[in-house]
């Protein structure tokens, strides 16, 4: 959706290659029932909102044809790299079906501001995931956040005061998002229970 994507240097099998247009997805995401997309600058530079603010209202506006919303998310190294990139964006666009994902672990380990969330509308949080990892980030960020994150609770994050911040704008597409090689053994049914109990510590 950016002029500044250029693919990956990833195998022909990678899903990281983005290689499915927005007249191929949004079509997909509806026949699946989906009602919600989430857009991101994996392999972007970093975005000029009064660039991609148009670009993501046109894209938004072609995703209410399908009756969908667009969620941005931003990711630590990406064009997108903090909530303050992506909200930017968000309000540049000014379109009813454009927010923002919220991921905590791209929320800390972005150093993103408490203040900022504070202040953005509920009806502008499409979608939270919920992870953990120790308060001191490793080296290689990259690492961590697709092998080492941590079950909600388990790790230094301050999630009892994001969430606090975010009381009474917890979006209904909420839950967790745990990459973690720990985790690879278990059962669908195992990890399943052990993430489902430690979010609703979080989510009620």
């Amino acid at each position: 959706w950016l002029p500044t994507w250029r693919p990956p240097n990833a195998g022909l099998d990678d899903p990281g290659r983005g290689d499915f247009t927005a007249e191929q997805m949004f079509p997909m995401a509806e026949a699946l029932g989906a009602e919600a997309v989430t857009v991101l600058a994996l392999y972007d530079p970093t975005v000029d909102p009064a660039i991609a603010g148009p670009l993501f209202a046109e894209l938004c506006d072609r995703a209410a044809e399908h009756g969908l919303r667009l969620q941005l998310e931003f990711i630590p190294g990406s064009g997108l790299h903090d909530l303050a990139a992506a909200w930017a964006v968000v309000e540049a666009a000014d379109r009813p079906n454009g927010g923002v994902l919220l991921d905590t672990w791209h929320f800390f380990r972005s150093a993103s501001s408490f203040e900022l969330l504070a202040e953005i509308q509920a009806e502008k949080i499409f979608a939270l995931q919920l992870e953990d990892a120790p308060v001191e980030p490793p080296p290689d960020l990259g690492w961590e956040c697709l092998h080492a994150r941590l079950v909600p609770g388990e790790g230094e994050l301050d999630l009892d005061r994001l969430m606090a911040t975010i009381a009474g704008k917890v979006p209904r597409l909420s839950g967790p998002e745990v990459f973690s090689d720990e985790f690879a053994s278990l059962s669908p049914a195992e990890l399943g229970a052990r993430l489902g109990d430690a979010s609703r510590r979080y989510l009620g």
